[in-house]
């Protein structure tokens, strides 16, 4: 689930940003460039250069990186859930048999 959205962001920035910014002139790079920056590191001066003033670069990484992270820790938690649902009916289970 994980690798389907991040080939979906990177796709998305390579269609919206690819002409503006190197990082993101290819899909490979853009793939690389956008699990980068799930760590943090962005190419600030170039979208700084692309929005002509530094306020709107600043702004849309800061939202971009907010949302992916937004959906990551919600990709997890259905994970956690359902990983927890799971332990639960199989534990019924296995105490219902051995109840049997």
């Amino acid at each position: 689930m994980l690798l389907v959205f991040l080939c979906g962001s990177a796709l998305s920035n390579q269609i919206a940003l690819g002409f503006y910014v190197e990082d993101y002139s290819s899909f490979s790079s853009s793939f690389f460039t956008t699990a980068q920056a799930l760590r943090g590191t962005l190419p600030f001066d170039e979208m700084r250069r692309m929005f002509d003033s530094s306020i709107w670069g600043t702004t849309f990484a800061f939202i971009y990186v907010i949302i992916l992270m937004y959906i990551l820790i919600h990709l997890l938690l259905a994970v956690f859930f359902a990983l927890g649902q799971y332990m639960k009916t199989m534990f019924q289970v296995s105490c219902e048999c051995d109840l049997i």
